[in-house]
């Protein structure tokens, strides 16, 4: 046992840093809380409970580790003077786009032309729309996967498709 190093038996151990513990040995070092999976955290072949160790090494700092000392004061050093063309101000770039940066363009819902964000976009004869926004054109009611139906990019109910689109003369 890395604790107390003494021999360890198969009914007693348990699997820490470092290979077998004792049961009773595997305990926080610091407070001795006993340690289970989820409250482990190791640091140099040590066990310790997530609390102790994040006092003992996590960084310093305000609101940091659960400490609440101020980091020392760095000045921050001093840039040589500008020269006086270095003052003169550029004229504004161009703005740029999510495709300059390599990223897709959003989604755009064909219904309202607002811009669809994953957790509310929703598929629908083909296209993505707002969940809201997957109303027949004709009557404006929400239509469910099974009422939809579509002509020229937009959506209808059953019920207008086949008023509008429907054979007639019967």
């Amino acid at each position: 046992c890395p604790r107390c190093n003494k021999t360890i038996y198969h009914a007693e151990k348990v699997v820490g840093p470092g290979g077998p513990w004792h049961r009773q040995c595997f305990k926080c070092k610091q407070c001795s809380t006993t340690l289970n999976s989820t409250k482990l955290t190791e640091h140099e072949g040590e066990a310790f409970c997530q609390t102790c160790y994040t006092k003992l090494f996590s960084p310093r700092g305000y609101n940091i580790g659960g400490s609440t000392e101020p980091l020392p004061y760095q000045s921050r050093p001093q840039l040589p003077p500008r020269s006086p063309s270095e003052n003169i101000k550029k004229p504004p770039r161009a703005s740029s786009s999510l495709a300059d940066f390599g990223m897709p363009p959003p989604d755009i819902c064909p219904r309202c032309n607002d811009r669809i964000y994953a957790a509310e976009h929703a598929m629908a004869a083909g296209r993505k729309y707002h969940k809201f926004c997957i109303k027949c054109k004709a009557c404006d009611t929400s239509i469910n996967s099974l009422q939809i139906t579509e002509r020229d990019g937009e959506i209808f109910c059953r019920t207008c498709y086949a008023k509008k689109f429907g054979p007639k003369g019967f």
